[in-house]
């Protein structure tokens, strides 16, 4: 045989003096009405490990409709694709090693919008491109998502949480996290701190997730109905950007903001808060969770990622 030349079934068939189908039927695991003995089915399969040899898994697709693919979607917006994503940095790798481990590999599927993520969703299931998605989503768009994925009958799992029945998800639990700042807030003196978090959406504009940080679990607030201003109020802003935008856009004192900072990154302003990030074991999480569906045929329960108290560092 040629050297670098890919070994195929017909070369390991002629060495075995097998047809072509048994030693393809062998390989795959799969009789095909084709009998064969205990015997020459080890000489098959050590004459393969000796040769090197490697299944086409396109072909293999093609017969038994099983792709070795799985779909990562994650929302990217276009007109901020050249910014260093740390969020994308956790999620990329580690989904991808944790698929190979089952023999999959990862297509990495960015989206600027839901309907675009339908589309592209559409898509890979009627081109049977996926075994699997994997998906975070627009805020405002969980639950549509979440029942789009259900119409395409391919196993998924989405990371954030989705307050849907039968959705598999993985979410985060910053419960401890609201709770150390309640703490740091109190004790430097402040009437209340608010949790704060600014995103671009699709039309230019500024999205806001913002909590109010009180025990037992804070409670959810809006932007409109907040003085930012307010002197007695500590706000802890997720991320430089947020940071940005309160001093710049909407004029809030930097003495007034501790930001929250992932603790890859080095910090550029004090007081801070250093938080692990929970998104490289999500995604090893939602990986674990998908593979069971598709090899065990069960749909997963939900997820919850908690942040510990050892997980939240001062930096003052």
């Amino acid at each position: 045989m040629e050297n670098n030349r890919k070994i195929t079934v017909k070369d390991i068939a002629l060495r075995c003096n097998v047809s072509r189908a048994l030693a393809g039927a062998v390989l795959s695991n799969t009789k095909n009405n084709i009998r064969f003995s205990q015997v020459k089915r080890e000489e098959i399969l050590k004459v393969a490990r000796e040769l090197n040899y490697h299944p086409n898994r396109i072909a293999q697709a093609m017969k038994t409709g099983i792709v070795p693919l799985v779909a990562l979607c994650v929302h990217v917006e276009k007109n901020y694709r050249d910014e260093i994503n740390l969020y994308l940095h956790d999620l990329l790798p580690n989904t991808s090693y944790r698929l190979q481990k089952n023999g999959f590999e990862m297509i990495f599927v960015p989206y600027d919008n839901a309907d675009e993520l339908k589309e592209r969703i559409k898509h890979l299931a009627e081109d049977n491109l996926t075994n699997g998605i994997i998906t975070n989503f627009p805020p405002e768009s969980g639950s549509d998502i979440a029942n789009f994925l259900k119409k395409s009958r391919l196993p998924f799992v989405m990371l954030g949480s989705i307050h849907e029945p039968v959705v598999p998800c993985v979410d985060i639990d910053m419960s401890e996290l609201y709770k150390e700042l309640y703490e740091y807030g109190n004790s430097n003196g402040f009437k209340r701190t608010i949790f704060i978090l600014a995103r671009r959406n699709i039309n230019g504009g500024i999205d806001w997730t913002i909590a109010l940080a009180v025990k037992p679990s804070p409670e959810k607030c809006r932007i409109e109905d907040l003085d930012l201003n307010d002197k007695n109020t500590l706000w802890a802003a997720a991320g430089e950007f947020t940071r940005r935008v309160l001093i710049q856009e909407k004029g809030v004192a930097e003495k007034n903001i501790i930001s929250i900072e992932n603790k890859r990154i080095m910090i550029q302003s004090k007081p801070s808060v250093y938080v692990k990030s929970k998104d490289s074991l999500r995604a090893t999480t939602a990986a674990e969770m998908l593979m069971e569906w598709i090899n065990d045929g069960r749909i997963p329960a939900p997820r919850t990622i908690k942040i510990m108290q050892e997980d939240v560092e001062f930096i003052l």
